[in-house]
């Protein structure tokens, strides 16, 4: 099974010493069954130009993976993830 979808990113980075970015994303993408699970994968207009996106979710883990060029200024803040926090991932199908 694999279907066209929109994808909707929402992001919030958080740096000392500086104001909350919030920023919003729409970008189509396609969403499969695979042998191990699902796969959703979309492209990202960047600065720096697109950045793939591949949401793996299989055997009870979700695994992220992203390649391209990471604009400047980007890694100026690291942020560190506290994984207690993060909010649970929903799917609607």
């Amino acid at each position: 099974m694999k279907e066209d979808v929109s994808v909707r990113v929402c992001g919030v980075q958080r740096c000392p010493g500086a104001e909350e970015d919030v920023s919003e994303l729409v970008c189509e993408g396609v969403f499969k069954h695979t042998a191990d699970g699902w796969l959703l994968a979309y492209e990202e207009p960047s600065e720096a130009g697109t950045v793939k996106t591949l949401l793996r979710f299989a055997d009870g883990r979700v695994t992220l993976t992203r390649r391209g060029q990471v604009p400047v200024g980007v890694a100026d803040c690291i942020p560190v993830i506290d994984s207690a926090a993060l909010p649970p991932l929903f799917m609607c199908i």
